[in-house]
């Protein structure tokens, strides 16, 4: 991956884990603004490897909770996935991503690296 992508990657991560562990949702937002205020295609690299990252880690939720489900586990109720912040300044438009993988587990490596391919 380049420099770009592996920075975006770590400070996503990062600041995701931050804000689990303070159960608030505008560390995201309010690192997206640090990182834009000196580097705008730095922060659309966040942006995305954040809503990634999340997805991922809800599709892992999900194949876990599936796993269980068919060793006759009762399945876990759905839950709605929180929403994202709104951003104070409008952000480029971006389209989202779809990967097709069948029944394989990408980590956000792999998946950062399946959309750096599909441009």
């Amino acid at each position: 991956m380049s420099l770009l992508e592996d920075l975006a990657t770590e400070l996503a991560n990062s600041a995701l884990d931050k804000m689990e562990e303070l159960g608030d949702e505008s560390v995201l937002e309010a690192i997206a603004n640090e990182i834009g205020s000196s580097s705008p295609t730095l922060e659309e690299n966040y942006r995305t490897a954040v809503r990634l990252i999340r997805a991922a880690r809800r599709a892992r939720t999900a194949i876990a909770t599936a796993k269980k489900t068919e060793h006759g586990a009762a399945p876990r109720e759905a839950t709605k996935p929180a929403p994202e912040p709104a951003a104070t300044a409008a952000p480029a438009p971006e389209e989202d991503i779809v990967v097709d993988v069948g029944e394989a587990v990408l980590d956000e490596k792999e998946i950062l690296q399946i959309a750096h391919e599909q441009g």
